[in-house]
């Protein structure tokens, strides 16, 4: 019967929007979501009280369950974020050991977002963790070799390369895109642009590679970017839906302006997606 009430309550939270804002770039999972605009998973965890225990234990004891149920989610739903087009935290963690037990090692990093008590005992738990931060630290060394604040190539030449951009934005609405850690933007000829390996190391830990949301407008507000970001438009989806194209034009733009190239280093990217 306990078993049939816990599976009640998990398709009831999964159906009502109590973990994110619809303006935010959402991705659902079975137990939790990923925040892509705010770079914060979260993982619900449920547990029943325990009859065999003294009335006064059986709440302390079910909400100690439900947040082992929640970190078990949170882990799952770690393992698989993208890192990239190519790869997932969880593939990282298969080859090396070390990289396992570092990762599950984020999990200390943990905070309690929400409790819910039940009236028949059963105890609801909302964790937290960002994507940003001790995540980043240990995967981007993996994903870039070590490598980072690579010379960033220009491409042709562009006359107003000393405008004072403060960012840039990616709208790639047209496409579906997929979010990832550390997405890589090409000129339409193929040439690389923008990558994890051409940022601070410091930045990206801090604030993540780039950052994501539904709507230009939005993101123009974002202060990521600034208050003049330059706006271009992704003319292709790139591996795995994950990457994007931009035009010629605007990639001269791009790898020429000095200031974008400082924002590049600074990660004060944003891709909008659907």
């Amino acid at each position: 019967m306990k078993k049939i009430i816990i599976l009640i309550l998990i398709i009831f939270l999964l159906t009502i929007p109590f973990f994110g804002q619809e303006k935010h770039k959402i991705e659902k999972m079975e137990s939790g979501e990923i925040d892509w605009t705010t770079l914060v998973i979260k993982a619900v965890g449920i547990g029943a009280p325990n009859p065999n225990l003294p009335q006064r234990a059986q709440r302390p004891a079910a909400k100690r369950a439900a947040k082992e149920d929640a970190k078990r989610n949170l882990l799952e739903i770690i393992q698989g974020v993208h890192v990239s087009s190519e790869t997932t935290v969880e593939n990282f963690m298969l080859k090396d050991d070390v990289i396992k037990t570092k990762v599950e090692g984020v999990l200390r990093g943990f905070k309690e977002d929400k409790v819910k008590y039940m009236s028949d005992g059963t105890i609801e738990v909302v964790l937290k963790i960002a994507i940003t931060g001790e995540l980043v630290e240990i995967m981007l060394p993996l994903y870039t070799d070590g490598v980072y604040n690579k010379d960033i190539p220009r491409i042709g030449e562009e006359e107003a390369k000393d405008k004072m951009y403060t960012g840039i934005i990616v709208d790639a609405t047209d496409f579906n895109i997929l979010p990832c850690m550390a997405p890589k933007i090409y000129s339409e000829n193929g040439q690389l642009i923008y990558d994890a390996s051409y940022v601070d190391s410091d930045y990206a830990i801090e604030n993540g590679v780039v950052g994501y949301s539904k709507d230009v407008e939005m993101a123009k507000e974002n202060n990521r970017v600034g208050d003049n970001p330059y706006i271009v438009k992704a003319v292709k989806s790139g591996e795995q839906n994950r990457d994007v194209y931009i035009s010629k034009k605007a990639s001269k733009t791009i790898t020429n302006n000095e200031a974008l190239r400082e924002n590049i280093k600074k990660c004060r990217v944003m891709f909008v997606i659907k």
